[in-house]
């Protein structure tokens, strides 16, 4: 949440009564792009109190660490999260940031859009999943082990673990002619 968005919680807060406007919305992109980077909400590793979440502003604006993130990404969030409100840049400014604009050019989405279309065919299709590995899937439980359990003296038994040690320790029993 931007930290304007706490002026009414805070006296002392430097921000004007509670307003919201585009600037909220950036830095709300800001604070987006930082979890969508870290997996974590802005200050969030700081614990800031459910209480007291005005505190995420007296924590320090969030930054993404150097060395982890590249330059890029650390710019935009850095270009987003700005504290004053009225320093924040608009919408126009934030699509002509350099970790955005023009990207299409950079990535281009052919591969993307050809793998959608493939999708969308193998949907219509039917969409059956045939296994690399198990031609067929998986083999049911055979007859013969439905044949062993319906032989047993008919109790339950909850104690599983002592029977799966009794046959793991002493191996598989078996009569010798």
């Amino acid at each position: 949440m931007a930290p304007e968005l706490f002026a009414s919680s805070s006296p002392s807060s430097p921000f004007s009564p509670l307003s919201y406007g585009a600037e909220v919305d950036i830095w709300a992109f800001g604070a987006v792009v930082y979890e969508l980077a870290t997996g974590l909400p802005p200050n969030a590793a700081g614990g800031v109190p459910y209480r007291r979440p005005g505190r995420v502003v007296e924590s320090g604006v969030p930054r993404l660490e150097r060395g982890k993130y590249s330059e890029g990404l650390r710019g935009m969030v850095g270009f987003c999260l700005v504290e004053n409100p009225s320093a924040r840049p608009g919408i126009e400014e934030v699509q002509l940031q350099p970790y955005i604009y023009n990207t299409s050019e950079r990535y281009p989405t052919a591969t993307l859009v050809e793998l959608i279309e493939c999708f969308r065919v193998w949907e219509e299709a039917g969409g059956s999943r045939a296994s690399l590995f198990m031609a067929g899937g998986a083999e049911g439980v055979s007859e013969a082990a439905f044949d062993a359990a319906d032989a047993d003296d008919g109790e339950w038994d909850f104690s599983s673990a002592g029977r799966f040690e009794g046959d793991t320790l002493r191996g598989p029993t078996t009569t010798q002619d």
